[in-house]
């Protein structure tokens, strides 16, 4: 069944052509097996007491109990109808829930095929849909599209396993998820509450994949920052040395315009959080936070902190920090051994001894902002009430920062996709996945810290769960009547254990052995590509190959630099190549060898430059 279109005549011809056959049904459990064996284990007994007809437009639907899978005598009309609600501008994968007769993959075959990097993912949850589906010819054709996937949620239990392996395979963020043309055979709700789930998992995914596929970035920043370690004092050991003094968090969004007044009233009576951009917002209005954090791996930090005046103020940091940010610091540096510097990071710090709790380690996985990990700190050093403001998570008066932190006409709604919720006022705000993981993440963290009083300051913005919401005028007056030398206390804490982390030359020493390592593991790889080369064939393996292989894998740099980037290089590869590449298993191993060589190499300039410029 050759399947071309590009009109309503084209779509219906295919709908006219569409025949449902119990021989069709037999080659397309074959398909589903080859296709996903985690479907087609069960689908042959998947029953279906649907009954197959055609249209008065002599196309093919079915029906259970008089209820129509498709509502229209012409669904091609309604298909093409549906095709201009889905919004395709750039995006990498359509996840549709419900699959009906797959009449949705007419309308998005040419969009697929336009990019073969692009997917279009099957979510079905009903037996007899599935097994409708199964009968008709279209399904021979879709099932053996490459570039169409499908997905079953047998039961509520093993759904969010199966959501976490489905997001795992395809770890991108440029997607949508949509009800199909026969929508209303689909629970709204359940749709809405799947559709920010997979969002959600997605942003996250594809965050950890796009960091370890360029994980030569973090690196670098790595390097530099160790520089620093020598000149810093340990934040860790501040732990509970503000026990039950209150702090108050700063975010950077608009509605911190309206707490400046308050804030600097209330210096000398909690300790003031602020991170990255609320650094500069903050400053910029003439209020010095107690302490500042600085993580952001690129150079966006930099953007932001650059009009900073809170040149004196202490910073904590972490080793993926962009380093160009320190130029724009003057006050104390505090090294923060949190574990979001990677495994690099932990390797050092484990070699210098650098011990205690992560900061921050109960902190949900999708909690990916620097406020969070002030929230966190606050904590870690005892301080009771948290109070949070200037949190919006939102694009209130459609802007995202309050005014100082970036130009006013780049500080207006941005071109990713937005997300409608209530704000605590009950109104309608425009905000985004990683804000929603944000305001879970901070929330979860709350109700798990009992021994903690958390209230949100916040005039306006989306909120938190289970924080209560209090203006910083009533707070005042309920938790902040006590005054403190706040900043003599936080610099004696400081020069308390300002002692040296480490000495220069022993960091240098550590990374020269590093730098010998992935020499080595440079050398065992052009061994391997070397062999492949001599063999032709998947089938062959020298043993100079195995033992390459294995003195790879025993190298310190691989074990702390290199020792996942084969999964996600396959996740890389099947999305790029799709099944293609497989047809020939010796050129694809070949292939990911010499991508994983020509990495390895990346990483040796780099750390040679590195290691050349501060010798």
């Amino acid at each position: 069944m050759n399947l071309v279109h590009n009109s309503n005549s084209d779509i219906s011809s295919c709908l006219v052509a569409n025949k449902n056959t119990f021989e069709a049904f037999q080659i397309n459990l074959d398909l589903l097996m080859e296709k996903a064996p985690k479907i087609g284990l069960f689908a042959h007994t998947f029953p279906c007491t649907y009954q197959f007809f055609y249209t008065a437009s002599n196309e093919l639907n079915a029906q259970k109990d008089e209820k129509k899978i498709y509502l229209e005598e012409t669904i091609s009309e309604e298909v093409l109808y549906w095709k201009k609600q889905v919004n395709l501008e750039n995006k990498d994968a359509i996840y549709i829930y419900g699959i009906g007769l797959g009449y949705d993959y007419l309308a998005l075959k040419n969009w697929l095929k336009h990019d073969e990097k692009r997917d279009l993912i099957f979510l079905e949850d009903d037996e007899e849909i599935f097994s409708v589906f199964l009968h008709t010819e279209l399904a021979t054709e879709i099932l053996k599209d490459p570039q169409v996937h499908f997905y079953f949620f047998h039961d509520n239990e093993k759904k969010h396993d199966a959501i976490l392996d489905l997001i795992d395979t395809f770890p991108i963020n440029n997607i949508d998820v949509v009800l199909p043309t026969c929508h209303h055979i689909k629970n709204e709700r359940k749709f809405q509450n799947l559709r920010l789930h997979i969002l959600r998992k997605s942003f996250l995914t594809n965050a950890i994949f796009n960091d370890r596929i360029n994980s030569q970035v973090p690196f670098q920043n790595f390097l530099q920052n160790t520089s620093k370690i020598p000149e810093s004092f340990y934040a860790n050991n501040l732990k509970n040395s503000f026990k039950n003094i209150p702090a108050i968090i700063c975010g950077a969004g608009p509605s911190l315009e309206k707490s400046i007044k308050p804030l600097k009233e209330l210096e000398d009576r909690s300790l003031i959080f602020a991170g990255g951009s609320a650094i500069t917002a903050l400053s910029r209005e003439g209020v010095m936070p107690h302490l500042g954090m600085a993580l952001d791996p690129t150079e966006e930090e930099y953007d932001r902190l650059k009009n900073n005046l809170a040149f004196e103020v202490p910073i904590l940091y972490s080793t993926r920090v962009y380093p160009k940010v320190f130029e724009t610091l003057n006050g104390p540096l505090g090294y923060m051994r949190a574990g979001i510097g990677g495994v690099p990071e932990l390797w050092l710090e484990e070699e210098l001894n650098l011990q205690g709790e992560l900061i921050g380690n109960t902190v949900h996985e999708e909690a990916l902002s620097v406020t969070t990990l002030c929230i966190a700190m606050a904590k870690f050093m005892g301080c009771n009430p948290i109070i949070l403001t200037g949190c919006d998570l939102s694009y209130s008066e459609n802007r995202r920062y309050a005014k100082g932190v970036i130009a006013d006409e780049l500080n207006g709604l941005p071109k990713e996709e937005l997300i409608k919720k209530k704000d605590i006022f009950g109104k309608y705000v425009n905000t985004t996945v990683q804000w929603i993981m944000e305001s879970t993440a901070i929330s979860e963290f709350a109700q798990t810290s009992s021994d903690c009083q958390f209230f949100n300051a916040t005039e306006g913005g989306l909120g938190f769960n289970c924080i209560p919401n209090k203006s910083l005028s009533d707070l005042s007056q309920e938790f902040l009547q006590k005054k403190y030398d706040l900043r003599s206390w936080l610099h004696s804490e400081i020069e308390s254990n300002n002692y040296p982390l480490a000495m220069k030359e022993e960091i240098t020493n550590l990374l020269y052995k590093l730098s010998q390592s992935i020499d080595n593991c440079e050398a065992y790889t052009k061994i391997i590509i070397e062999e492949f080369e001599k063999a032709k064939s998947d089938s062959y393996q020298s043993g100079r190959m195995v033992l390459a292989e294995m003195d790879l894998k025993e190298e310190d740099a691989y074990c702390y630099l290199f020792y996942d980037l084969f999964h996600y290089l396959e996740k890389l590869f099947q999305r790029t190549y799709k099944n293609k590449m497989y047809e020939n298993d010796w050129k694809a191993n070949k292939i990911k060898w010499e991508w994983f060589h020509e990495k390895v190499k990346e990483y040796s300039h780099i750390i040679h430059n590195f290691l050349g410029h501060n010798s």
